[in-house]
């Protein structure tokens, strides 16, 4: 008799255990949202994809580096100026483990963003 109720016991917990994790777990509902070109996204082809301690999104395409912030994006492309991106076709993004640097590898080599400039270290 004894068996049985702990066999009970455990079948009810393990019951319990199982309604309540399903009751949790149905209340989250993520959302998702595609970004394109129409929303100002520079380019469709998006190879890397990192997000800072900020929030800000940034997405590394053929056509430059993307920052979003929900809203909007600013966009960084190679120019004549001596601190823009080294290239516009971005392979790789990657913050560092102090979340101060965001490191660009590009097809003509690596950069650094420097957000208090707003400019790049080639």
């Amino acid at each position: 008799m004894i068996r049985r109720v702990n066999i009970l016991r455990i079948i009810v917990l393990l019951f319990a255990i199982l309604v309540s994790s399903l009751w949790g777990t149905a209340q989250f509902q993520p959302s998702f949202r595609n970004i394109t070109k129409k929303d100002g996204l520079s380019q469709s082809s998006v190879f890397s994809i990192a997000q800072d301690n900020n929030g800000f999104m940034w997405f590394g395409t053929r056509d430059g580096l993307n920052k979003y912030d929900g809203y909007q994006f600013t966009i960084y492309n190679q120019s004549a100026q001596p601190n823009s991106l080294v290239s516009n076709d971005i392979r790789v993004l990657y913050f560092d483990q102090q979340m101060k640097n965001l490191w660009i590898g590009t097809t003509a080599g690596l950069c650094r963003f420097r957000p208090e400039y707003e400019d790049f270290v080639n």
